[in-house]
């Protein structure tokens, strides 16, 4: 008699893993909870994020209760503007892992707003809804490694990170937390060194969620995010208190399990094609940053599950005006009526105006208003001028991205407001009884992009 053993496969990263929905206790397929764990997450430690996953298990009376009562009232807990995109990017997080496949990202979540506005409330209800069996979020200030093993401990279930106040925090945090969220845009890699000279990668897969007072306003991430602006409505409106208090005491924990199912018999690339035909079809007259593009398009791809799992419930929502909702995400992420985020070369312009304006004296002899042929323009020493740019930005603690001499000078030749002609590209110009070769920025152009120059007077 032979006896063959029961293989099973382990898995550091708990979430989507082989079409299969892995935590501690469970396995869930597109059938449900498999009888038989198949897929077993392993980890050193009580301090395991699998450990941290716990979900409740219901009959199907008392599921279907959850789920109306949940969705009578988690609309209503905050602004449309503000609690629908966060829902959105909620309900498309267990589909991260099959939306990477086609070799896109998937956009954090940023959530800004002042202190007491109902930020960390609201997190402590979708993280219970995720299946967390902790009541806090975790901190921004966490150390490196601890924070790089929970953002590689999980593919699809989000993790909440919060109080992200760069005032409390010391330079080197804020730093590795900007690179994280980078580069958990792609799912990349950091590398870790261990005492023995050789390295260990970890895969940046958790879908972020990152909550705090100060703004967030690098270009590089803000076309890697969607963005929730808390402004304290919750505090004056009964109706919404009464809401959340609501949605606070269901069992959130137990409403996964049949979520998951639902996700795992969704076709994502079909899903996909609807949600980007949506976002086309809305900004049809605006252009927009790919990116940006198919971020708002995972948020409505998330909306629409959100619908979708409804309707199979027998929940009746209100329509969502899709339009509005995309509209105002996207000029929260780029802070205008266009379709881009402003650049590092757009802040530079900008802050350039406020150096102009509060050190004219120091700065003057090394910008004009000067036209290039009928083009009224702001011409600009570059050269003589970014050392002084350098030690202003630092004493202003200034918060946008500071590139280096080049990268300014590649954006120069990809900017549409600044000037370029001849052999050179830049324009030789006249100042006062000099000439000079100069960033010439066209001012009908610039204001078009929505630069304010108004620190450039004289």
């Amino acid at each position: 008699m032979s006896i063959v053993p029961n293989s099973k496969k382990g898995t550091k990263t708990i979430g989507l893993i082989d079409n299969i929905w892995v935590t501690k206790e469970l396995n869930i397929s597109s059938d449900g909870i498999k009888k038989d764990v198949t897929i077993v997450p392993y980890d050193k430690g009580d301090e395991a994020f699998y450990n941290k996953i716990q979900y409740s298990i219901l009959s199907d009376a008392d599921y279907l209760q959850l789920a109306s009562e949940f969705y009578d009232n988690v609309l209503s807990i905050n602004k449309p503007e503000i609690i629908i995109p966060w829902i959105g990017w909620l309900f498309a997080t267990p589909l991260k892992p099959k939306l990477k496949d086609s070799g896109e990202g998937f956009p954090l979540i940023f959530v800004h707003g002042s202190q007491g506005g109902g930020k960390t409330s609201s997190a402590k209800l979708f993280m219970r809804l995720c299946g967390y069996n902790v009541s806090d979020p975790f901190s921004c200030t966490m150390k490196i490694f601890p924070m790089l093993k929970t953002l590689s401990s999980t593919n699809s279930i989000p993790v909440f990170l919060d109080e992200f106040k760069k005032a409390d925090m010391r330079d080197d945090q804020v730093d590795n937390l900007l690179r994280f969220m980078r580069k958990a845009y792609m799912g990349e890699v950091e590398s870790k060194g261990r005492a023995d000279q050789t390295t260990e990668d970890y895969y940046i897969t958790a879908p972020m969620c990152v909550m705090g007072e100060w703004n967030i306003n690098q270009p590089a991430l803000m076309e890697r995010m969607l963005i929730v602006r808390f402004d304290g409505s919750v505090k004056k409106d009964d109706g919404m208190q009464e809401a959340f208090a609501k949605i606070k005491d269901l069992n959130l924990e137990g409403f996964m399990p049949h979520y998951i199912k639902f996700c795992l018999n969704q076709d994502a690339d079909q899903l996909m094609s609807e949600s980007r035909a949506v976002v086309d079809n809305v900004f049809e007259d605006t252009k927009i940053a790919p990116r940006i593009n198919h971020n708002l398009s995972v948020m409505l791809l998330g909306l629409k599950l959100f619908k979708d799992f409804a309707v199979v419930n027998k929940i009746e929502l209100p329509e969502f005006d899709y339009s509005v909702i995309l509209k105002n995400q996207l000029k929260e992420i780029t802070g205008s009526e266009t379709g881009f985020v402003r650049s590092a070369l757009d802040q530079f312009i900008e802050e350039l105006a406020v150096m102009v304006s509060l050190e004219g004296f120091k700065v003057d002899p090394y910008w004009a208003r000067v036209k290039v042929g009928n083009r009224d323009t702001i011409a600009i020493r570059f050269n003589e001028l970014y050392p002084q740019f350098k030690e202003h930005v630092k004493r202003r603690g200034y918060e946008g991205d500071l590139l280096d001499k080049e990268s300014y000078k590649r954006l120069f030749k990809e900017s549409e407001y600044v000037i370029k002609t001849g052999k050179n590209f830049l324009p030789v110009v006249n100042f006062g009884k000099t000439r000079h070769r100069a960033l010439c920025v066209d001012v009908a152009l610039a204001k078009k992009a929505g630069i304010n120059l108004d620190g450039f007077t004289k």
